[in-house]
């Protein structure tokens, strides 16, 4: 594989589960389309545990970038346990991704999606005009 030659690293690295990114300025370019978006929660094309722990991978890189907090190179290699081994130019770093949200809020988000949006916001006012002027606690 060419040096700099981000778009071939992109792909080398979902087939290894391993990016390499020389300098902030081909950060995009090497990550390409990896992590940009996820499949629907449910359905034929729900979306897999490796996209989502990526997508949020992605998430977490670029906002560092843009704050100007990482330090290059960086290698990011995608495993198990933790999810990912990064190298941050000399700092070796593992990231665990975990959702963080009430299983209430995901049985939600699942019904919205598998239900038009206007039954599910129905549903949702109904409940709130239930629960009478002290709201939703």
């Amino acid at each position: 594989m060419k040096a700099g030659s981000g778009r071939a690293r992109a792909r080398y690295a979902t087939q290894s589960n391993r990016i390499e990114i020389g300098t902030s300025a081909n950060l995009a370019h090497t990550f390409g389309t990896l992590g940009c978006a996820v499949g629907p929660r449910t359905g034929p094309d729900a979306r897999t545990h490796e996209q989502r722990e990526w997508w949020c991978m992605r998430r977490y890189i670029f906002t560092l970038a843009e704050v100007d907090r990482l330090e290059f190179p960086i290698s990011i290699e995608k495993g198990e346990r933790p999810d990912f081994r990064c190298e941050f130019g000399s700092r070796a770093l593992g990231i665990e991704v975990a959702e963080a949200t009430h299983w209430s809020d995901q049985r939600e988000m699942t019904e919205f999606d598998l239900y038009d949006r206007e039954h599910v916001l129905k549903r949702a006012r109904r409940a709130l005009r239930d629960a009478g002027p002290k709201g939703i606690s």
